[in-house]
């Protein structure tokens, strides 16, 4: 008998005061809004700045647990790829309204290049 008790608790008492809990806390939070709108947003852009807060505490933490491993590096190996000489310009050219704009372009100028057929 205490274990059908326990299960008919467990099972479906529980979920429905649960859910009874987030409707009633959704009407108060709508009657709260209808009341003071302004006062309403500000204080969930409130909550949602501390709740940011500790997201990005926990990535803080988390990148500083990376960083004392050690294990920080060069993402692709020296030995992929190979390396490319490029030229850079400076210059200027006449738009189609008659002004003057200036410009940096990098050229590449070792690579051999292939035509696909």
């Amino acid at each position: 008998m205490t274990i059908l008790l326990l299960l008919i608790l467990g099972f479906i008492l529980w979920p429905l005061i649960k859910g009874l809990w987030n409707i009633g806390r959704q009407v108060h939070r709508m009657r709260s809004f209808m009341n003071d709108p302004a006062e309403f947003m500000r204080r969930e852009a409130e909550r949602q700045q501390r709740s940011a807060g500790r997201s990005r505490s926990k990535s803080a933490d988390a990148e500083e647990a990376h960083r004392t491993t050690g294990r920080r590096g060069k993402k692709i190996a020296a030995d992929v790829g190979e390396y490319v000489e490029y030229t850079e310009i400076n210059g200027t050219w006449e738009s189609t309204a008659g002004e003057r704009v200036d410009y940096h372009e990098s050229q590449v100028s070792d690579v051999e290049w292939e035509d696909i057929k």
